[in-house]
């Protein structure tokens, strides 16, 4: 990867080559519209992980070793006793503090350091791109109200499993009972990116769905609104199919499956024509072909759990499965780690694998590369409801994976069902497929 132009905190390096007198230049200042690498290490945009600079965010994305003092040597910084800390180290003139040659050596070192790290970065610019667009689904995540008697009750109740969870969802009395701790997601803690939630706010992805739906029951616009879901159905084999039907891998293989049927278990079913055959086996054999197991593990598996007394029903169910969602195409040209053992989701993310089974990797893409649909599409959602002036009656409160977790004033429950099918499509790179939204009310859930 050639680098042409790199800035680093407030100093701007080209190549190289040194030009002092634009070492210390204030970045805000420059007319021209600041490139990736400027971005990559000075944007200061919070994306939903608290307090983290981004260039964090990005740092632990690609599991990057980049210096964080300069000069590296140590015997220089401590020319200056204890008297700096990381942020003045950083932003003192050190082209006016040290002899010309030993501040390009130190230079040197310092860019030399990045570039070996940044050579196992590919395709930087676009995922980065990807990323930035999902940061508008966090920022435009508000406080839900909490049903306080349901949360008391809860609370209090010696036989409510795991209580502690409960304390992210204390309701601030101060503010009408509205959720006191800040909603804040960790984007990068998990190895294909799936979400998390920061230590001390709400665990909407960790809480049970019963007690979610009970604490969760009562709408910001009391009487006059409901929480609803609006979930992805079947989002990871829909999104390998979707995948697969891409002109981008076009395998001259008649797909026997479509990524935009209505129930793709139902659809298995009906292919198959085999008397007996449910919507669960179906779906069992799918995911297990998604996380890596093979026709035997399959088979055996059916045979098993689901009672397949004919060994041969059961192996024309794992091979139609295997054959239809392709699944040895995928490992061997998607799921393929570099040198550095990285692979990268249909969108760029890089995937560390290195000490993972192999046959993780291809449930390792599928997952993340689900993560990003499901943000494209409530990016979708939210874009139009800021650009319809909405956002203040249908108000975004969680994403919990593959949903997004709404309250809706009872006016606007007429144009849920158009706006869950507006984010289903034209999602990056797969706008080929409409990818089906469920809207449920939480208490069609409880």
């Amino acid at each position: 990867m050639s680098i042409n132009k790199l800035y680093i905190k407030g100093s701007a390096i080209f190549g190289d080559k040194f030009e002092s007198n634009l070492l210390f230049e204030n970045i805000a200042d420059k007319s021209e519209k600041p490139t990736l690498s400027t971005e990559f290490f000075n944007s200061v945009d919070s994306c939903a992980i608290g307090t983290k600079e981004f260039k964090e965010d990005i740092v632990e994305i690609y599991k990057l070793k980049v210096p964080s003092q300069f000069p590296p040597s140590i015997k220089y910084r401590k020319m200056y006793g204890n008297l700096l800390d990381d942020d003045t180290n950083t932003s003192l003139p050190w082209n006016l503090c040290l002899p010309n040659d030993v501040f390009k050596k130190e230079l040197t070192t310092y860019i030399h350091s990045i570039k070996a790290e940044l050579e196992s970065v590919e395709s930087l610019q676009y995922y980065f791109d990807v990323y930035q667009k999902h940061n508008i689904v966090f920022e435009s995540l508000q406080p839900a109200k909490i049903h306080r008697q349901s949360f008391l009750k809860a609370l209090l109740s010696p036989e409510t499993p795991n209580r502690d969870i409960l304390n992210g969802f204390t309701p601030d009395e101060s503010r009408n009972d509205y959720i006191k701790a800040p909603i804040k997601y960790l984007r990068n803690s998990t190895t294909t990116g799936r979400l998390k939630v920061a230590e001390g706010s709400p665990n909407i992805l960790t809480i049970s769905k019963e007690l979610r739906n009970q604490i969760l029951s009562e709408s910001r616009f009391g009487s006059n609104g409901k929480i609803y879901y609006l979930d992805f159905k079947s989002l990871e084999p829909r999104v390998l199919l979707s995948i697969l039907s891409s002109p981008l891998y076009f395998t001259k293989v008649p797909l026997l499956l479509s990524p935009t049927c209505d129930d793709i278990y139902n659809e298995v079913i009906d292919k198959l024509g085999i008397v007996g055959v449910t919507r669960k086996t179906a779906k069992l054999a799918i995911l297990m072909a998604m996380y890596g197991a093979g026709k035997e593990a399959i088979v055996e598996k059916l045979r098993e759990q689901e009672k397949i007394e004919d060994k041969k029903i059961a192996e024309k169910i794992s091979s139609f499965v295997l054959e239809a969602f392709q699944i040895d195409f995928i490992k061997d040209n998607l799921c393929v780690p570099n040198k550095h053992k990285i692979m990268y989701n249909f969108y760029g993310r890089p995937i560390l694998v290195e000490g993972v089974d192999e046959y993780k990797f291809l449930n390792y893409f599928i997952q993340s590369t689900a993560v990003e649909v499901a943000l494209f599409g409530f990016a979708n959602i939210i874009q139009k409801l800021i650009q319809t002036n909405t956002i203040d009656k249908i108000v975004p409160i969680f994403v919990l994976h593959d949903a997004l977790l709404i309250d809706a004033h009872n006016d606007y429950e007429h144009i849920l069902s158009k706006l869950a099918s507006f984010g289903g499509k034209n999602i990056q790179g797969l706008e080929h497929t409409e990818f089906p939204i469920e809207v449920s009310k939480l208490s069609d859930n409880i």
